[in-house]
Parts: structure tokens; C-alpha cells; sequence
């Protein structure tokens, strides 16, 4: 049986919907897809696609089987269109045309949540393979048969797609800890045929070259912590054969939003090549000239001395012009500081990788990635340097998007909608790092659970939305009542929480106490209703009173209901429910 008659086999039932805004592609395409589908819907951009797609589903009860769309559209671009698609069905498969071929676009759509992609102009070819694995997958998630196909055929055909730049892909549940390595990867370093290389992380970090590993192993961690926009490192991979391999690994945390798992997914190059020509520029300048990056070379006093065609392309002199100027017309006043230490950095460690900014011809401010190695003799003495840099402008530009997604994303999960403060989620940790220092400082910790007194009569009477204002204005008011470096939260409804921290002894959380409760019971006007808003506060300490977080909320909790059975708009201290203690009485 043919390949087509195999695709028919599992496609002609399916409903696709054709997203596609030029009118020759959209032709053409329509033209190959109507060789396996029945039935597709056709739309001319992404809001169209967008209003097709929920119309499809109020109609129908169902979604399309398949979504086919290019990325680059007028009025919605593609990847908004299917992020508002995946609003309405997270499990959409959605394959995306796109002229993308770089690494690290390929990330970025992944990221999207794509199920495959081609690479323009379709080829028929390409499309054949790609709907055989799709509708063959769909065919059998209908018929719940597997649940896996989609993620294995998607690694198959990324793989397949950075085959062409040189590059494998790694895929690191760091949640689970676990690492997916691509067959490219493994035959990078000669270990198609050990299994185990592709499940266990440290044997990974174990095959760096013992020169690379501390820095490769910070850079990563930085990373990790969330002190690096992204991962980018060169180092030496051990081969199957005892011999080392130079690789560039470039990846970047991605949280899953579905189940909050944490993954971190790269590429990996193999540069020994690329490398091997740096250390031998001197010799091989032919082979230089042809390269399209911009390499430079310079003596030791910084003078230019070569510059390629390459560069010649990116910041727009032509060598006639730039050689015998020194190396910083290239660059920022403000970055020369930088420029001294990655020198510092080359004849420390032989070489230094780093991202720059450059200075082109039409004074146009460029983001470039820039490895330095030493230019030697004969002797294998350093004679000048090797300056090797590629235009990163678009990529940082999508990783800053990518960034700014995943901070607005952390705020969102951390803090209150309403009122902007800390929810109990970050509250929670708050607590447990404040308990930690004072253990650590030998202070005392105070917690105070702050409950709106009547709330619930102003939302009865007034509404819901005055008694969001209330809440909005005594947040505002609370916060003010707190000395530098206290912790508010809101718990849900009208519960407060208050950290205070450094403090050495009762008598300060006494005082500190009564001054908050004197700035909180005040007189709002909210909407020409005047409103007298008392407070009723519960306090526990650490240690006194327990060095556990949850027994602490729990303690001051119990100690804010017995202020409010003792009249409310007063706070009383948990110890004095027991032992005849501190109370506003």
C-alpha cells in the first residue's frame, strides 16, 4: 500500500481547519490537502481562523481534529491564534507551516505547544510524512490505543528538522529528573548503542572534560536559579573513543502550565570543526572569508587586522575600511570596561564566550554572541586574537517576550488578584524562610492573622463590589503600618496575615501590634458610603509558642477568633490563652 493510500487510511474522517493569509500559498496547499481530507475549513488569517474554530465548536459540540496554520499573518499572527486556541482545548493538535529553521525558533514554537511543523514552501514530501505520523496518531487516540504517540512523533520530527544545522536535542525533566537525549546527540559522541546515556543527568555532566565541568556546571545552575535569561555554554563532551568533543548547548526553562512541571529543553551543536578553524585562523583564512559570521582578527594591541565577509555583512564596512582602526569602533564606550575583562578572561582560560553588544557602520546597536580564542605561531605563542561573533538581536528579542511571559506568569500564581499582595502560596514560604532566619539570628518571629470585623454586613448590604474597595483601601492601609521588610499577605475573603521579623523581645510586637490596629480601625468613604472599619487580630510567636509554620497560622487563627469573641476590635496573643499572657485586655 502506498504512503498516501496509508495517510487515507486514518485522515479521511478527520476535520482540519486550513489557517493561511497569502492567497498562492493557501492555493497550493489546499491543493496537496485535499489528497487526504474530506472535509477542511479554510481561513485567510489568524483572527479568521480564530472565529472559524469557536464557531466550528459551538456548532459541533467538538473541535477540528487537526489545525494546519502558518505563523507570520496580518491582524492575528499565529502563535496568538493558537494561544487563544489552546484557551479553549489544551490537547489541540496543531501543526504549524513556518519558514523558521534556526535552533532556537524551532524552542520557541515548541514552547507555543505545536504539535509538528514543516518547513516552507511544502513540499509534498515532507507533508506526506508529517500527516502520517499526525493522523496516524489521532486516528489512534480516537481509538484511545496510545496516549505517547504525539510526544514521541514530535521529538522524531524536531529532530529531523535541526538535522540540517548539525543539531541534537536534549529535553530535561528536571521535576522528575530525567533527560531525553536525541539520536543526534548520541552519535555526536559515538553512544548510539548505549541506552542508559539518554535517562540519567549526571552521567551526562560526568562526560564533561574535567576543565569545562565547573564552569559548564555554574553556568547551568545560574540558570536554573533564575539568575540568566537563558543557558548558552561551549565545552568538551567526552567521546565514545576516549576523545573530547567542543559542543554548543544553548536551552531555557519552560514550566509547564498544565502540571506545573519544570523542564528545561536545548540543542546541542557540534563545534570541534568550527573550533579546530578558530585556534587555526592564521593558516586558513581562505576558509575564514567564507564563513558568514563575522569573524575578526586583531593583534594584541587590539588592532584589526582581518575582517571577512561576514563581517563586512553585519556591520556594514568593508574591510579597506576597518582594518588598522582599533577594535573599539566596534563597540559601546560604556561596554570598553567588559571588552577588558573577556580579554582578561582569554589569556586566563585560552578562550571566553560571551554576549556583546556591537556598533555597525550606520550606528544600528546590535546583540551578537562573541568567542574570543588566541591567534598563536608556529611556537604556540599568542601572536593576537580571534574575535568569532553571530547576530543574536532576534533571538534576544523573542527570549525578553519569552521572559516577561514567564514573569507575568509567576506573579499571577504568587500574589492576590485583587489586592496585588502575597497569596497563601507565597505566603507559606515567606513564613517558613522568616522562621529559618530567626533561628538563625536567634530573634523571635511574630504572625499576626488579621480579620476584617462585620465584613460580611457590607458585602450583604453595600455589594460585592464596595466590599472589594474596602478590602483594596484596607490592604493599602495595612501595608502602610509595616515597617521595612515585614511580610502582608491576603489568605482569601477578608484574612490578613502579617510577618514581622527581627524583632528581640514581646514588648516590641506589643507596641508594633497597637500601632497597626491604630492605622487600620479607620473611616473609609467609599462611593458616598462612609464606613467605620474595625479589626480583630490574633497573635502567635516563634518560638514561644511553636517553631512549626502551620501551627503558628493556626495559633494566631485561634487567638484572632478569641478576639473576636472577646468583643472584637482588639488582638490578643495566643500564649495568653494558656498561660495568662500578652492580650489587648
Amino acid at each position: 500500500m502506498s504512503k498516501v493510500k496509508d495517510i487515507t487510511k486514518y485522515s479521511q474522517n478527520l476535520k482540519v481547519l486550513f489557517v493561511e493569509d497569502e492567497e498562492n500559498a493557501r492555493r497550493a496547499s489546499i491543493g496537496l490537502l485535499t489528497n487526504f481530507f474530506d472535509s477542511i475549513d479554510v481561513a485567510v488569517d489568524g483572527e479568521d481562523g480564530l472565529q472559524k474554530y469557536q464557531n466550528f465548536y459551538e456548532e459541533h459540540d467538538n473541535y477540528y481534529d487537526l489545525v494546519i496554520t502558518d505563523i507570520n499573518m496580518p491582524k492575528m499572527s499565529g502563535r496568538d491564534m493558537i494561544q487563544n486556541i489552546r484557551t479553549i482545548n489544551k490537547n489541540q493538535p496543531i501543526i504549524v507551516i513556518s519558514a523558521y529553521h534556526k535552533s532556537n525558533d524551532l524552542i520557541d514554537l515548541i514552547q507555543l505547544g505545536i504539535t509538528d511543523f514543516i518547513l516552507k514552501p511544502m513540499r509534498s514530501a515532507q507533508l506526506i510524512q508529517v500527516l502520517y505520523d499526525i493522523c496516524k496518531t489521532i486516528f489512534l487516540e480516537k481509538a484511545q490505543a496510545i496516549k505517547d504517540a504525539e510526544i514521541i512523533i514530535l521529538k522524531e520530527r524536531m529532530e529531523l528538522a535541526l538535522k540540517a544545522n548539525n543539531d541534537g536535542v536534549w529535553d530535561w525533566d528536571i521535576t522528575h529528573n530525567n533527560i531525553y537525549l536525541s539520536s543526534r546527540i548520541k552519535e555526536i559522541l559515538g553512544a548510539e548503542d548505549n541506552e542508559n546515556f539518554t535517562s540519567v543527568p549526571f552521567k551526562w555532566l560526568h562526560s564533561i572534560f574535567y576543565e569545562d565541568y565547573k564552569r559548564t556546571k555554574q553556568k547551568l545552575q545560574e540558570h536554573i536559579d533564575g539568575k540568566s535569561d537563558y543557558y548558552e555554554d561551549s565545552y568538551r563532551l567526552k567521546h565514545s573513543d576516549g576523545s573530547y568533543r567542543w559542543v554548543l548547548s544553548r536551552g531555557k526553562i519552560y514550566i509547564n502550565q498544565h502540571d506545573n512541571t519544570k523542564r528545561m529543553i536545548g540543542t546541542l551543536t557540534d563545534i570541534t570543526e568550527k573550533k579546530n578553524i578558530t585556534l587555526k585562523m592564521a593558516h586558513q583564512s581562505q576558509i575564514i572569508e567564507q564563513i558568514h559570521d563575522s569573524v575578526i582578527s586583531t593583534d594584541l594591541d587590539g588592532i584589526i587586522k582581518s575582517f571577512n565577509h561576514g563581517s563586512e555583512i553585519l556591520l556594514g564596512y568593508t574591510s579597506e575600511e576597518i582594518i588598522g582602526q582599533h577594535i573599539t569602533i566596534l563597540y559601546l564606550s560604556e561596554d570598553y570596561d567588559k571588552l577588558d575583562e573577556n580579554i582578561k578572561t582569554l589569556m586566563r582560560e585560552d578562550a571566553c564566550h560571551t554576549d556583546i553588544r556591537l556598533i555597525k557602520k550606520n550606528k544600528e546597536v546590535i546583540e551578537a554572541n562573541l568567542s574570543l580564542s588566541l591567534l598563536l605561531d608556529e611556537s604556540n605563542k599568542s601572536m593576537g586574537i580571534i574575535s568569532y561573533s553571530e547576530d543574536i538581536t532576534q533571538r534576544k528579542k523573542a527570549e525578553e517576550i519569552l521572559y516577561q511571559e514567564h514573569q507575568e506568569f509567576y506573579y499571577k500564581a504568587y500574589h492576590d488578584e485583587l489586592t496585588g499582595l502575597p497569596n497563601r502560596t507565597l505566603f507559606n514560604d515567606k513564613l517558613e524562610q522568616g522562621i529559618n532566619r530567626a533561628k538563625r539570628n536567634q530573634n523571635i518571629l511574630a504572625l499576626l492573622f488579621i480579620d476584617i470585623d462585620n465584613f460580611k454586613q457590607i458585602n450583604d448590604s453595600l455589594g460585592h463590589d464596595i466590599g472589594d474597595k474596602v478590602l483594596q483601601s484596607f490592604a493599602t492601609l495595612l501595608k502602610g503600618s509595616l515597617r521595612y521588610g515585614d511580610t502582608i499577605s491576603r489568605l482569601g475573603g477578608d484574612e490578613f496575615t502579617v510577618i514581622l521579623e527581627d524583632i528581640s523581645n514581646i514588648d516590641t510586637v506589643l507596641e508594633l501590634v497597637k500601632k497597626i490596629m491604630t492605622i487600620i480601625n479607620s473611616s473609609f468613604t467609599i462611593e458616598e458610603h462612609n464606613l467605620n472599619i474595625t479589626s480583630s487580630i490574633g497573635v502567635s510567636i516563634y518560638p514561644n509558642d511553636s517553631k512549626n509554620a502551620e501551627e503558628l497560622l493556626n495559633y494566631a487563627d485561634t487567638a484572632m477568633y478569641q478576639a473576636k469573641t472577646d468583643g472584637r476590635n482588639t488582638f490578643n496573643f495566643y500564649q495568653s490563652i494558656h498561660n495568662q499572657g500578652v492580650s489587648s485586655a
